[in-house]
Formats: structure tokens, sequence, C-alpha cells
């Protein structure tokens, strides 16, 4: 069966149009499509008011939601990760593209280390990072320390079983495939001649998959496999006053139709475009 599923997955990618040469993934072509999609990304968080806020991300990342937020009438952003090269790459990358854009700043942090000299912030946010963390329960209340009384904190994230759980670009990996047969793939495909590596590959890009046979070791992105189930769970138990999941629905005319299966439990695992939580200290 792990087979026949590699060989599925290699018919698949064999449709896909080819990359033009010379085109690749880089943090400037990332923190670029970071900014432009922002605005729609927080036009599904429920009152929320950024402008004139104090706002921490933490897991900023590569740092372009951070510097849209800046930019669009925040009072201040601070974007924290525990990569000290996207860190760095978020602080050249602003400065090149936004050099007048003072109010947003970039720092690197150890997991579940608390920057007590950054204060206290209305609003903190976890963009697309809950799912990459070993504790997600921890991470809310590092959260809590940052957001002060009355303050919120809002995540965003993909249940495992979303169409792009895998964060391998096979859409809905996770529901037909296993760990064993998704990484055997992955090998395959970054072996392949014509496979034109990224800004993140190593070198060779075979190598940072040597060993991995499950998608929680996921090489640079460590993934967690959290579903809807258990994110309802954590926004329930968290230590705050109270908190609220909110099941995002399809954008696209064609996959609007399946929006109300986001409420139905079990199925809203695999039918939904994101989930969003908002809790309030």
């Amino acid at each position: 069966m792990s087979h026949l599923g590699e060989l599925a997955l290699r018919a698949y990618v064999r449709l896909l149009p080819k990359r033009p040469a010379g085109q690749s993934a880089s943090p400037e072509a990332y923190f670029v499509w970071q900014y432009e999609t922002s605005e729609k990304i927080f036009a599904t968080f429920p009152e929320f008011d950024f402008r004139n806020r104090r706002i921490l991300e933490l897991g900023c990342g590569i740092g372009g939601r951070a510097a849209w937020l800046a930019r669009n009438g925040a009072r201040e952003v601070v974007g924290i990760d525990i990569s000290i090269e996207d860190v760095r790459n978020a602080t050249q990358i602003k400065n090149k593209l936004y050099p007048d854009l003072k109010n947003v700043s970039y720092y690197p942090c150890k997991e579940d280390e608390e920057l007590t000299e950054l204060g206290e912030f209305d609003v903190v946010l976890l963009l697309d990072s809950i799912e990459h963390v070993v504790s997600p329960l921890k991470v809310l209340r590092l959260a809590k320390k940052y957001v002060k009384s009355g303050g919120r904190v809002y995540f965003s994230t993909i249940g495992w079983f979303h169409h792009a759980g895998s964060h391998l670009g096979i859409p809905f990996a996770t529901v037909f495939f296993s760990d064993e047969t998704l990484l055997n793939f992955v090998r395959w495909k970054v072996s392949r001649p014509d496979y034109q590596p990224t800004d993140w590959d190593s070198d060779p890009p075979i190598a940072r998959w040597d060993s991995v046979y499950d998608l929680r070791d996921r090489p640079g992105e460590y993934l967690n496999k959290i579903t809807v189930r258990q994110l309802k769970k954590l926004v329930h138990y968290a230590p705050y006053r109270r908190g609220r999941v909110i099941m995002i629905g399809f954008r696209s005319p064609r996959l609007r139709w399946l929006n109300p299966l986001r409420h139905i439990p079990i199925v809203s695992e695999v039918f939904h475009s994101a989930v969003v939580g908002m809790l309030e200290t």
C-alpha cells in the first residue's frame, strides 16, 4: 500500500507545472507574501483592533506580517522568534523594503523564554506558528505573561487534516497517506535531476531528510500534528478569562458550498480554511 501511495504521489507531481528556471523561494519573497496576504488574514480575526495598539508577534518568522501591522496603524509592533537567522533576515528585508518604518523591531529568543524587558502589550499574536511548537499550552501561557490585563491573544493556524497540514504542498496528504509514504516521496522528489532547490534546502537537498521517519520531525519546521478537536480543548483549558475558536471557511467561489461542513465535528477537521482562536485576559 505504501508503494502504491508513492507511485500516486509521483504521478501527481509530474502533472504539476514546472517552476521557471532560476526562480526559487527566498526570504524576501516570503516576507512580501506575508505582507501582501496580511489584510485578508487579519480580517478573519473577531473584534481585532490593532490601530494605535502595542502588539507582540510570537514566532514572527521572516517578519512580513509584523511589518504590515506597523505600516497600517499599529503604534508599535515587536516580533520575536527562536530562529536567529529569520530575525536577521526580517530586520534586513524590512530595512530594505521599508527603510522609514521605525515602529517595528525583531528580536531572537529561546523557546519558552520571556523577554521581560519588552514590557506588556495590548495584543499578542501567534500566526501560523502554534502548529510548530512542542507544547501549544506552554506557548499560550507565555503569551499571557506578555499581554496586559484586558488585552487579547489571537492565534491563526490549521488543523492536521487540513489540505495543507503536511506543509509539503500535497493537498490532503495527511488524510490519505502515512508519514512513511510522504517522506519517501519527498526524498524521491528532492533527488530528481530537475528539482530546483530553495534557499531553505540543504546541500544536497536530500541530506536534511536523512533518518526522518515522522512528520513531527520535518526538518527546519517541527509539526506537532495538532487537530481541530485538540485546538478547541486547548482554548477551553488555557489559563484565560475566556476564549473562542472560530472556524474560517473557504473564500473561493468554487469551494464556498463546502463551508457549512466546517461546523460539523470530525468533518471540520478536513473542511476548513483556517482556525482562529481569541483569548481574553
